[in-house]
């Protein structure tokens, strides 16, 4: 079984391109966010094989600065929310998701208005939704023993 890594809306002026290419050179794949814009969210869940057993780890500074005042470590010129929710939906419809986590946030930083940190519990609970709603869900419920 092949195990690789595909980080999705990767920009950020505090790496190296060395360190992107070790990430390729070692078999994973790096989709820059320009290179999101071009595919779109399903053009990102098509970018596995329809069907992989996925687990998603969602970084909230893949998120647009200005939509997460709770991310330590923000960038400008990241994905809308819009975005991040398509793009999870696809996924979920697409793919067999095995597990995910939503990181990052940290709520000292989310101060007065707990966005970062609602931004989070919506994206949670959606992405959940959208996976449970896939048939492959309701017929793995039905074949468990009562």
């Amino acid at each position: 079984m092949r195990v690789s890594l595909t980080q999705v809306g990767i920009r950020s002026l505090r790496h190296a391109p060395a360190q992107i290419e070790d990430v390729i050179t070692s078999g994973n794949r790096v989709v820059p966010i320009n290179e999101f814009r071009e595919l779109g969210p399903q053009g990102v869940a098509a970018l596995l094989p329809e069907g992989s057993r996925v687990y998603v780890s969602i970084d909230v500074d893949a998120m647009d600065m200005s939509i997460t005042p709770g991310c330590v470590s923000a960038e400008p010129d990241g994905m809308s929310y819009a975005d991040l929710r398509d793009s999870l939906k696809a996924i979920a419809v697409r793919h067999d998701v095995a597990g995910f986590d939503f990181v990052e946030v940290n709520p000292l930083l989310d101060v007065r208005t707990g966005v970062t940190s609602y931004l989070g519990a919506l994206t949670v609970v959606e992405f959940l939704g959208n996976i449970c709603a896939q048939p492959r869900w309701a017929a793995r419920r039905l074949a468990r023993p009562r």
